[in-house]
């Protein structure tokens, strides 16, 4: 039976299957399952068991599901680690475990005061996924970042002597691809810009949002996203500042998983001197309106391509130093584990 059982309803952007390949890489004997088979086909995933499936489906929206059935596994575990900020009681008291539970999107942007009040009881570690979510009251919040499979994700600096900059949102009305792609139609019409880059990314506005076309553009593989994301020079990840009158404005998973491909990042963050207190220099160009994304981008676009070549070099450094899988294990011993076992 596990030290440690995971359990998730949905692993969003399947971050619980990094987190549990870190957690197991520090020789911990871990058990992850989940609900709900990802749409973005990730290789590999946290398995589904089918109890769980059959209450995810019932239960869709809920943060508590009742499923006795995962006593097997959860009895003799010391450790319950949620994901995505949902409990799943498995016929164990919370209050005889060590219980961690991980937050890191917008069901607890949106809900964080009732979900904490009704955790506060049992949680021992919160696991706070990205900085907007810090601060919001959760009980012994630990700022892990979601990390990136470095050893997966290999680098291309191949660099052309026309930049390619792609921008490739899942949910163009969260990552601000109107305000993205005015900035790109600009350069475009610029001549001291236009003709030394190619923007090969999605173009938005606001009439045809979520057309089949631009669904087709966006829903796609994991697998598929990381091709055509390789073949750029420049991501524009993320620019919206908030998200359902919440602060948001940072940056995501797309951001790390392009630095580990060798791109050159561009998206937002309203957390720069908190991220350089606990992580040190960050090599991700941030941005957070159209003004500083015009200035940022014609800053790069002016770049001789071997200063391109240092910069993607040192994009690819920065997340195998702050963000791979093996130094986020230790992040994740030394914050969490290692206080709990």
């Amino acid at each position: 039976m596990p030290e440690v059982l995971m359990l998730a309803k949905d692993d969003w952007a399947n971050t619980g299957w990094r987190f549990f390949k870190c957690i197991q890489s520090l020789g911990i004997d871990i058990l992850a399952l989940k609900s709900h088979y990802h749409r973005m086909a990730y290789p590999e995933q946290i398995p589904i068991h089918p109890v769980m499936a059959v209450a995810g489906a019932k239960n869709p929206n809920a943060a508590w599901i009742n499923i006795p059935d995962l006593i097997v596994y959860a009895d003799t575990a010391k450790v319950i680690h949620y994901i995505g900020s949902c409990v799943i009681f498995c016929g164990v008291e919370l209050n005889e475990k060590k219980v961690v539970m991980q937050h890191g999107g917008t069901a607890y942007r949106n809900h964080h005061k009732e979900i904490n009040e009704a955790h506060e009881d049992f949680v021992d570690v919160s696991i706070i996924q990205c900085p907007d979510l810090l601060g919001l009251g959760a009980k012994n919040e630990q700022w892990i970042y979601y990390p990136v499979d470095t050893d997966y994700i290999k680098p291309d600096f191949t660099t052309k002597d026309k930049l390619v900059i792609g921008h490739f949102p899942s949910n163009p009305d969260v990552k601000g691809s109107n305000a993205i792609t005015r900035v790109i139609r600009k350069l475009e019409s610029d001549p001291k810009y236009k003709n030394r880059f190619e923007y090969i990314g999605i173009r938005s506005d606001k009439k045809h949002t979520w057309s089949k076309e631009f669904i087709k553009d966006c829903l796609v593989y994991w697998t598929d996203n990381l091709q055509r994301l390789k073949k750029c020079d420049i991501i524009i990840e993320t620019m919206a500042l908030s998200l359902q009158g919440e602060t948001f404005g940072e940056w995501g998973n797309t951001a790390i998983e392009s630095a580990a491909l060798g791109n050159i990042v561009v998206t937002n963050s309203l957390t720069s001197e908190q991220y350089k207190k606990e992580y040190g220099d960050c090599a991700l160009n941030i941005a957070n309106n159209e003004i500083e994304l015009e200035s940022t981008l014609k800053r790069l676009l002016s770049c001789s391509n071997k200063e391109i070549s240092v910069l993607k070099h040192r994009t690819r450094q920065w997340v195998e130093d702050n963000h791979s899988m093996p130094v986020t294990a230790q992040r994740i011993w030394d914050k969490v584990y290692k206080h709990l076992i």
